[in-house]
């Protein structure tokens, strides 16, 4: 990754981070994006569009020389999908562990995700069939992950994200004993 990508990274993820903020005090857009059944359903809320308008304000802002500030169908997927789930979070946390090494918790205070329940998660390739898994994986390590993290393997959702995660996670993974 270059220089300019990084610095284009780290100013979305702070875009993130200051959205995740805004519907943190508004309830009530909070309220309609933990609602959310599908990603459909995300579009259709003002709380994702605000997302979208921090994001591009932060790309502008990167980018000055370029006034264009769409995004691709899948992009906007992944961002839905990023929205619809970071709603559910109760606060932003920050760790250095990856998704894969937070699902398999070790040592830490909530259960870890099972094998199978992983494997899931995993076979998953577009954010519209993510979104519901990926929540409720969430749910069972009590959110204890880093929404950076999170962030980042959601924007740039692929084979290569899955196998990071799969690594961490086996690497992680407490043994059962026989």
């Amino acid at each position: 990754m270059s220089d300019k990508q990084k610095e284009k990274s780290e100013k979305e993820l702070a875009a993130i981070r200051a959205w995740f903020a805004l519907i943190q005090d508004k309830l009530g857009k909070r309220a309609e994006l933990r609602r959310c059944e599908t990603l459909q359903d995300v579009y259709f809320c003002q709380g994702f569009h605000d997302l979208l308008l921090f994001l591009s304000n932060a790309r502008q802002n990167a980018e000055t020389d370029s006034k264009d500030s769409g995004f691709s169908k899948h992009k906007l997927d992944r961002l839905a999908l990023l929205a619809g789930t970071l709603a559910i979070m109760p606060h932003w946390m920050e760790t250095k562990d990856s998704m894969g090494k937070a699902f398999a918790n070790p040592g830490g205070s909530a259960m870890s995700l099972s094998p199978l329940r992983f494997r899931r998660l995993l076979t998953c390739t577009e954010p519209a069939e993510l979104l519901s898994p990926l929540r409720r994986a969430t749910r069972v390590i009590k959110f204890q992950y880093s929404a950076n993290s999170l962030s980042k393997s959601l924007l740039f959702w692929n084979d290569t994200t899955r196998k990071n995660w799969a690594l961490d996670y086996y690497q992680n993974l407490k043994q059962e004993k026989k």
